[in-house]
Parts: structure tokens; C-alpha cells; sequence
């Protein structure tokens, strides 16, 4: 049974006695039949598919609530672990630093080699490489789509870096200055998605490794944790809840980053704080994506109604999303 999206516990039954409506479900009458009756039957039916809905959803969520323990958990260990390394590395970086000062100053130079952790095996899990492409729109602060930054647009990127080949190299402009650059780096990739038609699953992960990146790229430590914060609001936003709140995140998500990554180059010279969100913008959103979806419904379900009573000799319950 596929997973249920959106709280049946928040639906709102369709507008059954809506005029327009009725007027529609008039001329479908059966000769015994009352307006009425139609109407209550097809209320009945959404009605019992609800309520099966529900069931499901509760069983759903705690299931994904336990998920979210386990990872919360696994998340915490990584962060722990991650962090260690770090002050490893800065520790290892620092004795290099040192030692070859020592040498400069005696006079004597030795090739850099990192010494050899003994007992330490390779990491378990393979740690996804963004293209060229993307690492370069980030080291120059150009918008780069959530795509790139996802299993699949790593996957997908990989294999077009590998086409490309490594020593093809062309001229672009940075800076007013003409430099050679690899063609992996100046080509978008022919499969990118665009933010809007990307699933909050693929976005969180792809938000994970785009801030990884931005801190390796150096960017400014306030631009980093003002889009850290703008993925963590819209992580916990209630609006998870509501049906199609999904949705209305994922596109408000997709519309407000790129104005942000814009305006950080733009010639008014300040850009907005990305990690305050704006409730009214949301809702506006949220709202046209809900309309949109009744009015395709409403128009649908006169159809499915009238196909699953002609069904002869058979009885087949009305269709379950009318």
C-alpha cells in the first residue's frame, strides 16, 4: 500500500451540494432516484475511504516517528564522530605547519606525505562528490540547483564529468579576466531537475551537502547559518500537516533561494535574511497549490462517479477519492 503524504485527518470533503456541482449531478439521475440521496451517497463514500485513511496514517506515523528516533540518533553519533575528525585534522595540520618551518629554517625541504593511521579502515559509507559544475557555481557564489547536491545528481554527474574527460579545458570569464577552466566545470548537467519538482526527502538530503560545500568553499560564516536556519524552519514547519503542505513548502523553498542566491550579487548590495520565513508568503502559496488541486478534483470525480455505477451486474462501491 504506497505511503500516505498528507494527514487524512486534515482533508476537507468536497463541496457535494455546491450549485455547480448539483447542477451536474442532476442530469446523471437515476428515474427512482432522489438529488438527495445521490449526494449522500457519494458523501457516505468519501466518508468510509477517509476513515480508512486515517488508520492507515496513524499506523504511518509512528512508524516514521521511530525512523526519525533512529536517525536523530545515527545523526548525533555522525555529528560526534565528524567533529573528532576535525580536531584531528587541525591537530595533524598544525604539527605540519610546524615541522615544515623547522625544515625551512634548516635549510632542508621534504615532500608532504600524510603519515599513516594505523588501524583505520576506509569509511563505510561512500560520500557523494557534487560535479565540477556545481563546486564552481558555489566557489563563485552563482545559484547551483538542489539537484546536484542529491544521490542522484551526484550519480548522474559523475558519469558526464567522466564523458567530458578531465584535460578538456576551455576559456570563460571571472573577474573581467579570461582564464582556462575544465569543461566539467562551465557545463550544467542535461539532466538537472529543477527545485520545484523535487520531493522534501531529496531536498534534505541535497541541503546537507550543499552547506557542506559552501563551508569548504569558504563562504561567510553568517550566509551559511542563515540558510542553515531557512532548511531547518521548513524542515519543522506545521505546515508538514496540512494536505498538499508538502507541496507548498517544496515550492516556496525553490522560489525563495534563488531570490536570496540572487539578490547576494545583486547591485543593491544587502540581501535578505533567507532564515526568517515569511508565514504570509507561504500561505499565499499554499493556498493557489490547494485551489489548483480542488478545482481538479471537482472536475474529475463527476466522471469516476458515473463510471463506477454503470458497472452492470456488479457491486462496485463508488470511487474511493470522490
Amino acid at each position: 500500500m504506497p505511503l500516505l503524504e498528507v494527514d487524512p485527518n486534515t482533508e476537507v470533503a468536497p463541496s457535494y451540494d455546491a450549485p455547480e456541482l448539483l447542477a451536474v449531478l442532476q442530469t446523471r439521475l437515476q428515474p427512482d432516484e432522489t438529488i438527495e440521496q445521490l449526494v449522500a451517497q457519494m458523501k457516505d463514500s468519501w466518508e468510509t475511504a477517509r476513515q480508512l485513511r486515517v488508520e492507515q496514517w496513524n499506523q504511518q506515523e509512528a512508524e516514521r516517528l521511530e525512523q526519525e528516533r533512529l536517525r536523530l540518533a545515527e545523526a548525533e553519533a555522525e555529528r560526534v564522530r565528524r567533529e573528532e575528525e576535525a580536531a584531528a585534522r587541525a591537530a595533524k595540520e598544525k604539527e605540519e605547519r610546524e615541522r615544515d618551518e623547522r625544515e625551512k629554517r634548516g635549510g632542508e625541504r621534504k615532500v608532504k606525505v600524510n603519515p599513516l593511521a594505523k588501524g583505520k579502515k576506509v569509511d563505510t559509507t561512500y560520500i557523494a562528490r557534487p560535479t565540477q559544475y556545481a563546486l564552481q557555481r558555489i566557489k563563485s557564489f552563482d545559484y547551483v540547483e538542489l539537484y546536484y547536491f542529491t544521490p542522484e545528481g551526484c550519480e548522474n554527474g559523475a558519469k558526464e564529468d567522466k564523458s567530458t574527460g578531465d584535460c578538456a579545458v576551455a576559456a570563460s570569464r571571472i573577474d573581467d579576466k579570461i582564464v582556462l577552466q575544465s569543461v566539467s566545470a562551465l557545463k550544467a548537467s542535461s539532466k538537472v531537475v529543477e527545485d520545484a519538482k523535487l520531493n522534501w526527502g531529496q531536498v534534505l538530503v541535497a541541503q546537507t551537502l550543499l552547506l557542506e560545500q559552501m563551508e569548504k568553499a569558504e563562504w561567510p560564516a553568517e550566509l551559511i547559518l542563515s540558510l542553515r536556519t531557512f532548511f531547518y524552519e521548513l524542515s519543522n514547519d506545521s505546515m508538514h500537516r496540512r494536505e498538499m503542505g508538502p507541496e507548498a513548502i517544496i515550492l516556496y523553498q525553490a522560489q525563495v533561494r534563488r531570490e536570496w542566491w540572487d539578490a547576494l550579487k545583486s547591485p543593491a548590495g544587502e540581501a535578505f535574511d533567507i532564515g526568517i520565513i515569511n508565514r504570509d508568503r507561504l500561505e499565499q502559496i499554499y493556498t493557489e497549490n490547494l485551489s489548483r488541486k480542488y478545482l481538479r478534483e471537482v472536475k474529475t470525480c463527476v466522471f469516476r462517479f458515473e463510471e463506477a455505477k454503470h458497472q452492470t451486474n456488479e457491486k462496485t462501491p463508488p470511487p474511493t477519492h470522490c
